[in-house]
């Protein structure tokens, strides 16, 4: 399995807020990302499904210049402790 310091997420494929239509239909990990700085990590078994009525969209709307970047996973059984692994490292590690 990777590891979280191993991803650079500015290397990801992404697509802007305005074009969630355009995610693959792929399980995944994304990130959303405003003005470069990781506002939430979340995990689906469809990206582009999650992305289609995503429970904190209002409040992402309020953040400027929103990217979901995006990383797929070939094992979908892997999404919950991937999500665990990256929030640890992005969020809790790095403050």
């Amino acid at each position: 399995m990777m590891q979280s310091q191993t991803i650079n997420i500015k290397n990801l494929p992404n697509v802007s807020l305005e074009n969630t239509k355009n995610l693959p239909i792929s399980a995944g990990i994304y990130f959303v990302v405003s003005d470069e700085n990781i506002q939430y990590i979340g995990k689906s078994i469809s990206l582009r499904t999650r992305w289609l009525n995503h429970h904190r969209m209002e409040e992402i709307k309020k953040c400027s210049n929103v990217k979901i970047h995006y990383l797929i996973v070939e094992q979908a059984e892997n999404l919950n402790q991937l999500e665990r692994r990256f929030i640890s490292f992005f969020f809790l590690i790095r403050f």
